[in-house]
């Protein structure tokens, strides 16, 4: 099961208030580029991986109903996935595996995960003040330090 990367972030965000908008903008510039990458594994890999997988892990009806889906909704599926907590390697697979419009792609990954990570950093500015003791304490500790 993947790791959401907002796991790492939420804690690096309330420890450092004045990096919140940059790691924002970080964790989205590189979910794009590994959307791009995984875009291009679906589009140029299904052909000989794609039936072996499907056949092994007897995935056929549940690949064609989520590739019907992509078809029918393209863009608004790609920035449902983006938003909710359902792994984006879904989305990225299946947009290249549908041969989806990539700038189209793009822009539904760059809304959505944008709104993710910056949604994230700002709620963290708002939350931040009410960190808990032991966050307090580190942060005095490397201030101190230094």
């Amino acid at each position: 099961m993947p790791v959401p990367l907002e796991a790492i972030l939420a804690p690096l965000m309330l420890l450092n208030r004045d990096r919140v908008w940059s790691l924002a903008a970080m964790a989205t510039a590189g979910c794009i580029c590994a959307a791009a990458v995984g875009y291009a594994v679906g589009w140029l890999f299904f052909e000989t991986a794609g039936p072996w997988l499907l056949d092994t892990f007897n995935w056929g009806g549940e690949f064609e109903k989520a590739q019907a889906w992509i078809q029918a909704y393209g863009f608004w599926a790609v920035l449902v996935i983006g938003i909710v907590p359902i792994p984006f390697q879904t989305a990225m697979l299946l947009a290249g595996v549908t041969g989806m419009f990539f700038p189209l792609f793009l822009l539904a990954t760059v809304l959505s995960r944008g709104a993710r990570y910056f949604g994230l950093a700002a709620l963290m500015l708002l939350l931040s003040h009410r960190r808990s003791p032991a966050y307090r304490r580190k942060r005095w500790r490397e201030q101190a330090g230094s």
